[in-house]
C-alpha cells in the first residue's frame, strides 16, 4: 500500500518545481540575450557605420569600421579616452558633448564632431548616441559615419560661394563702372554728333557762300582709267571757271589753255599714285570771255581700309594774285639789275679809292719821308729838327690809318714791310732800297724773307715783285 505524501514533502516538491520552472526560464533568457548579443556583434562587425560603446568616458567596444575611421588597433582604442580622438580645434565640443551625455541631456540629437586619426588625418563624424546600463553601469552607445568628404565638399562649396559671391561683387562694380563709361561714352559720341553736325553746317555754309573758291569732293571710279565723278561742289565754281554742269567733271577743264593741257594731264596721272594734286592753269572763262588763272590742290583719301577712294580739294580764282605776282617779277627783275649795277660802280669806286690810297702812301712814303731823311743827316739847328719831326709825326698820323687799311690786302704786312714792299713792286734794287731808307743790306734782305713768308713763296722759286704786281 502507498504511502501517503505528507504536507511537507508536498511543499517541497512544489518549490523544487518552481526552481526547475525558474531555472529553465533564465536559461531561456540568457539564451535570448546570448542570441540578441551576437545579432548585435554580427550587424555591429559587418555595419559601414563606426559603433563604440563608451563606459565611464573609456572605450569598452569599437567595430571595425570605428578602428577604421580613427586608425587605430582594437588594442589601442581600447586603452583610450573619447577626448583623446579629439581634434585640437574640437577638443571642447566634444568635452562638452561627452559630460551632457553622461548627465542623459542632448542624447538624442545629432553631433559633427571633428577626431584626429592616428596618422594625423583630420575627420569629421556624424555621431549619434544613445544611452543604456551595461552591467549595471551607465554607458553609452554610439554610432557614427565618416563625412569627411562631405565637410571638405561643403567647405569648398562655401568657398565658391564665396569666391562667386566675391567676384559678383567685383563683377558687378566693373559692371557700374562700365556702364558709368558707357554712358560717359554715349554722352560724348552725343556731343561729338553734335558737334559734327554743327561743323557739317559750318561747313555747308562755307561752300554755299563760297565766291573766290570752291570747295569740292569726288570719288574715283575704278572702272574708268583717270575717272572721277563729283560728290559734292560749291555753286561759286560756276563763277570761277563758267562750268554750266558743275555735277560733270569732264566740264570742268575742258576750256584749259593749249599750252597748259600736257602738264595738267600729267599731273592728274600722277595723282593717283601720289594721292595729292596741285597746279595751277589758264581756263577760258565764256561768260567772262577771258582767260581766267586757277589753282586746284585736292589729297586722296580712303575712309576705310580698301575703301573707295575720295579726292578733297579746292579751286581757286587767282587771276588777281597771278597779275600782282608777275608784276612783282617784274619788279624783282629791274631790282636785280639795278643791284648789279651798282655792285659794279661799287666796286669800281673801291678800286679807285684803293689806287688814290696807295698814290698817296707812295707820294707820302717815297717823295716826302726820303728828303726828310736827308735833310735830318745834315748839320740843323734844334729848332729846325724840331719842325722836321712834327711834319714827320703829322705825315704818319695821316698815313697811318691808310696803311691799316692795306695791309690786309698784304697779308698783315708791317708798316716798314709795306714801305719796303712798294719799292720793290716799283723795280728798286736791295741796295738802292738800303741807301734810300738809310739801312744795311742784311736789313733789307731781312724783311725780303719776312714778306715772302706772310705771301706764302718763301719756299717756292718765285719772284717776289712779280707776286706783288698781282695786287695791282
Amino acid at each position: 500500500m502507498p504511502q501517503k505524501t505528507t504536507t511537507k514533502e508536498l511543499k517541497q516538491n512544489i518549490k523544487e518545481i518552481e526552481d526547475a520552472l525558474e531555472r529553465r526560464e533564465l536559461q531561456k533568457q540568457l539564451q535570448l540575450l546570448q542570441e540578441s548579443e551576437n545579432r548585435f556583434r554580427n550587424l555591429a562587425e559587418f555595419t559601414a557605420a563606426g559603433i563604440a560603446i563608451i563606459q565611464g568616458n573609456r572605450f569598452v567596444y569599437v567595430n571595425p569600421a570605428w578602428k577604421k575611421i580613427a586608425g587605430y588597433s582594437s588594442r589601442e582604442i581600447l586603452k583610450m579616452n573619447f577626448q583623446d580622438l579629439a581634434h585640437p580645434d574640437g577638443y571642447e565640443e566634444i568635452h562638452r558633448c561627452l559630460s551632457n551625455w553622461m548627465r542623459g541631456k542632448d542624447v538624442n540629437a545629432r553631433h559633427e564632431l571633428k577626431i584626429m586619426t592616428k596618422k594625423g588625418e583630420t575627420r569629421w563624424l556624424d555621431l549619434s548616441v544613445t544611452p543604456f546600463e551595461q552591467k549595471g553601469e551607465p554607458a553609452i552607445l554610439g554610432s557614427a559615419f565618416d563625412i569627411t568628404s562631405r565637410k571638405i565638399a561643403e567647405n569648398e562649396k562655401k568657398k565658391t560661394e564665396t569666391d562667386l559671391a566675391k567676384q559678383v561683387k567685383e563683377r558687378t562694380a566693373e559692371l557700374a563702372e562700365a556702364n558709368l563709361a558707357l554712358r560717359d561714352e554715349m554722352n560724348r559720341r552725343e556731343q561729338t554728333k553734335n558737334a559734327l553736325s554743327e561743323s557739317e553746317e559750318h561747313l555747308r555754309s562755307l561752300m554755299e557762300s563760297a565766291t573766290n573758291f570752291a570747295i569740292f569732293r569726288l570719288l574715283h571710279d575704278e572702272k574708268v582709267p583717270l575717272g572721277l565723278r563729283v560728290i559734292f561742289v560749291s555753286p561759286s565754281i560756276a563763277d570761277i571757271i563758267g562750268v554750266s554742269d558743275p555735277m560733270n567733271f569732264k566740264t570742268w577743264f575742258k576750256n584749259i589753255h593749249p599750252d597748259d593741257e600736257k602738264r595738267v594731264m600729267e599731273a592728274s596721272r600722277r595723282a593717283f599714285e601720289a594721292r595729292h594734286f596741285s597746279m595751277t592753269m589758264r581756263v577760258y572763262h565764256p561768260q567772262k570771255k577771258k582767260w581766267c588763272w586757277v589753282q586746284a590742290i585736292s589729297s586722296g583719301i580712303r575712309t576705310e581700309k580698301d575703301g573707295p577712294l575720295y579726292f578733297n580739294g579746292i579751286l581757286m580764282d587767282i587771276t588777281e594774285r597771278k597779275v600782282i605776282v608777275d608784276k612783282l617779277e617784274i619788279m624783282t627783275n629791274n631790282l636785280n639789275d639795278i643791284n648789279c649795277a651798282l655792285k659794279v660802280m661799287l666796286a669800281k669806286v673801291d678800286e679807285e679809292k684803293r689806287l688814290i690810297v696807295e698814290q698817296m702812301l707812295d707820294n707820302v712814303r717815297i717823295r716826302i719821308f726820303p728828303h726828310l731823311d736827308e735833310c735830318k743827316k745834315g748839320r740843323i739847328n734844334p729848332r729846325l729838327k724840331h719842325h722836321l719831326d712834327m711834319i714827320e709825326t703829322t705825315l704818319n698820323d695821316i698815313v697811318s690809318p691808310l696803311a691799316n687799311v692795306l695791309s690786309s690786302k698784304y697779308l698783315n704786312l708791317t708798316p716798314t714791310e709795306i714801305r719796303i714792299a712798294h719799292l720793290i713792286k716799283d723795280g728798286r734794287t736791295t741796295k738802292e732800297i738800303s741807301n734810300f731808307l738809310n739801312v744795311s743790306t742784311f736789313t733789307i734782305d731781312t724783311h725780303r724773307g719776312k714778306i715772302r713768308k706772310k705771301l706764302r713763296i718763301n719756299n717756292k722759286k718765285e719772284n717776289l715783285r712779280t707776286r706783288l704786281l698781282t695786287f695791282e
